[in-house]
């Protein structure tokens, strides 16, 4: 496809692709410039969904007016269209270039605990006032964000910059797309069964997605997350109404993930009666900096914790830093900690039937048998893997191999966005680089198959491995056995409409669970599909996200044999799949106290393992002889 951006005309390349979004696709154009590309209501993404395929025929036609009137004079960190492209005819507008900003995190991630270990509450408090200024200086120029969401805000050191400006609501030009989890529930209609935008944005909407988005990344959890189960059944409703209804984490009804999140009385408590009145009792006020500029967050040195209270509400009782060996029987249930560390776990995974992981203690990383790999300040941007007793560690395209504590090799691998793409079982590894996805030969590296450059990503299991690439009009999954040297593109591989959010993948020898999490309509949903040994596509399933069920969170499952088993607030359960449905075929409350959605669980020859933050505890159930 080609463009005209200042009279010149421009090849919009799929594998020079940045981004995809509900909206837009995004792709890069050079001298660290990006083209943002709006979708056509015939693009695939769009297919099947007639809403959308309206709303994408409506915004184009009102951008050939909006994008020429956009405001000037922004602060620099908006990041708003420089010039706009118009199609080969040079007559309709279809997207804009903008300035590229490398090396920036999405501000969803600072919401993840896992990327968060290096990052201090401190710091997302400088990060949030600087946001603050820049939600002020735009409500003074009369912009109001609109759809205010963690997707739409990058990252860079303490600075936050503000994309998707197109979206912005000024003038006679009205936001009309919006996120559920963001929206202030004073502009959805009250008599609806989920938030969806009902009257216009206006400045104070800003501010409850601005809060939200705070409280978010300081506890890892949203105003409405948990679980809600009232022991009166006729209080219950739907997950998606809760916000509607002010059913908050404050609420006694809600079970709180206390493995997954941090709880809110680590809140000091002026900014906590803040979050009460604004998410309980409609609060809507530009935020008080005040309490911005006054709260301090200290780390707990028994449990290492976060806290902005006088004292650390979580850390009585708790002792950090030993491996204690402690076994405790609740029911069929056998319980052992097998392992804890004052730093906390950065990967794990299953070999040949026993629990691997790495560690990060006292400014150095280990793995499971105290083997130090490296030693230097804790990085979240390092992708880890285990390939038996060798350690894989990449960032920004390096790949390092190290066994015994000595690096034995490095190699250059590809990339999907910032993340390093490889994986590894416990005979090879495997990554992609330039257009080929390689893995370990008896002579050297060896070419699995074909893929498209920048824009794929893939797992491994020990005997299958699956992986998609998705740019621009493209859409593919593959699959391939990983003693071979091809794969199968030619799977059934449903389109991800919308924006996807995450995605990863379980695989045992006779399965491949994949799942991903996207966004559509304002909604994110979460997807599985089952593919055999064949690639063929045998069941699928969608749910809304955090809706308690054990789509709840794509995360917290693993896989043995012909059956998955996944982490719930109400413990682990059993899936497996008949008559081409994924169905429960039993559950184990029993578990209840040791998981929660999303809690990272994996099944080994002694157990399964539920592996914390800083902690690994083994699970021992009767059901485990029959498998």
């Amino acid at each position: 496809m080609k463009v005209m951006i200042n009279n010149k005309t421009v090849s919009v390349n799929p594998s020079k692709a940045v981004g995809k979004g509900g909206e837009a696709d995004v792709f890069d154009i050079g001298n660290s410039r990006v083209l943002k590309l709006f979708k056509t209501p015939d693009h695939p993404d769009l297919n099947g969904i007639p809403l959308e395929q309206k709303a994408a025929k409506a915004r184009l036609q009102e951008h050939q007016s909006k994008l020429p009137s956009f405001p000037n004079n922004l602060p620099s960190n908006i990041i708003t269209p420089e010039n706009l492209a118009y199609d080969n005819k040079g007559k309709k507008i279809v997207g804009y270039s903008m300035p590229m900003i490398d090396n920036a995190s999405v501000l969803y991630s600072f919401s993840q605990r896992k990327f968060r270990q290096s990052i201090s509450n401190n710091d997302i408090i400088k990060i949030f006032a600087n946001l603050l200024s820049s939600v002020s200086s735009l409500h003074s120029k009369g912009v109001v964000i609109g759809d205010f969401n963690d997707l739409n805000v990058l990252i860079k050191g303490f600075n936050p910059y503000i994309i998707d400006t197109d979206s912005f609501q000024f003038g006679n030009f009205m936001t009309r797309t919006f996120t559920q989890d963001f929206t202030d529930p004073l502009n959805a209609n009250p008599n609806g069964n989920s938030i969806e935008l009902y009257t216009p944005y206006t400045p104070m909407s800003d501010w409850y997605s601005f809060a939200t988005l705070l409280f978010q990344s300081l506890l890892f959890i949203k105003p409405y997350g948990g679980a809600y189960k009232p022991k009166d059944k006729s209080k219950r409703v739907t997950h998606p109404k809760r916000p509607l209804e002010r059913i908050t984490v404050f609420n006694d009804d809600v079970k709180y993930p206390v493995k997954q999140a941090l709880h809110y009385s680590h809140l000091s408590p002026e900014i906590l009666d803040y979050f009460y009145k604004i998410f309980h009792d409609d609060l809507r006020e530009p935020f008080n900096q005040s309490l911005l500029d006054n709260i301090s967050w200290k780390e707990c040195g028994k449990c290492g914790l976060e806290y902005a209270t006088n004292a650390c509400p979580s850390c009585e009782g708790i002792s950090y830093g030993l491996v204690v060996e402690t076994t405790i029987i609740k029911g069929n249930l056998k319980v052992t900690n097998t392992f804890n560390t004052s730093g906390f776990i950065v990967y794990s995974k299953v070999e040949n039937g026993e629990l691997k992981y790495i560690y990060y203690e006292n400014g150095s990383y280990f793995r499971e048998n105290k083997e130090k790999i490296t030693t230097g300040d804790f990085d979240n941007q390092i992708r880890f893997r285990i390939n038996g007793k060798k350690t894989l560690l990449a960032k920004k395209g390096t790949l390092v191999v190290i066994k015994n504590s000595s690096v034995i090799d490095k190699l250059q691998v590809g990339g999907y966005g910032k993340l390093p793409v490889f994986d590894s079982n416990s005979k090879k590894k495997f990554w992609v680089s330039g257009k080929n996805l390689y893995k370990d030969g008896a002579l050297g590296p060896e070419i699995v198959g074909q893929i498209l450059n920048g824009q794929t990503i893939f797992w491994v299991g020990e005997k299958l491995g699956f992986g998609f690439y998705r740019a621009g009009n493209m859409n593919v999954g593959f699959v391939f056995d990983t003693s071979l040297h091809a794969i199968s593109d030619s799977i059934d591989f449903p389109v991800i409409p919308g924006q996807l959010v995450d995605a990863t993948t379980y695989i045992s020898d006779k399965f491949i669970w994949f799942f991903a999490s996207f966004i559509t309509n304002g909604q994110k949903t979460n997807r599985c599909i089952v593919y055999d040994k064949n690639g063929n596509l045998i069941a699928s399933k969608e749910d809304i996200s955090g809706d308690g069920s054990w789509l709840s969170s794509i995360r917290g499952k693993t896989v043995f044999s012909n059956f998955l088993l996944s982490a719930t607030d109400d413990g682990i359960i059993q899936l497996k799949v008949e008559n081409s449905q994924i169905v429960i075929k039993n559950s184990y409350p029993d578990t209840s106290s040791y998981v929660e959605s999303g809690s990272n669980i994996a099944i080994t020859n002694d157990g399964v393992y539920v592996i914390d933050n800083k902690e690994i505890t083994l699970l021992r159930l009767n059901w485990f002889k029959e498998i």
